[in-house]
């Protein structure tokens, strides 16, 4: 299926797409992809999505089906039933191998924060300013 240069009518929308995007946790540009299969019921050709997704990038033209999609999106986001899954987003679910990876990310940067701390503290002793710098002081 190919776009015509009337499907492509709206400007000003770009917030909606963000905010679509920010909800449902996934990129712009595959909320382009969603709005298309919910419309269209058959998947893009990956020219045509890029040139409308080039077209809203640097012109903010947003094409109807988009903001219809962004439209229904939000509105369940406002009234607080809005769930990924009911648009196509499977849900994302943390490996063991993820999960460790953040704990250690964690306590690097816990280890970090507090060489930097102890460092910033003795170079203030250093140059005879004294007293507490980091809360709390007693």
């Amino acid at each position: 299926m190919t776009v015509r240069d009337d499907e492509v009518a709206g400007a000003g929308d770009g917030g909606e797409v963000r905010e679509t995007a920010a909800g449902l946790q996934v990129s712009e540009f595959h909320v382009f992809e969603l709005a298309w299969t919910r419309w269209f019921g058959d998947h893009h050709e990956p020219q045509d999505m890029e040139s409308l997704y080039w077209n809203y990038v640097t012109d903010g033209v947003v094409p109807h089906w988009v903001r219809h999609f962004c439209r229904s999106v939000l509105e369940r986001m406002a009234r607080g039933d809005l769930d990924p899954r009911d648009f196509g987003v499977p849900r994302k679910r943390a490996t063991p191998a993820l999960v460790y990876q953040g704990i250690f990310y964690l306590i690097l940067l816990s280890a970090v924060m507090m060489i930097f701390l102890a460092e910033a503290q003795k170079d203030g002793e250093a140059m005879g300013l004294g007293g507490c710098f980091f809360l709390p002081c007693y």
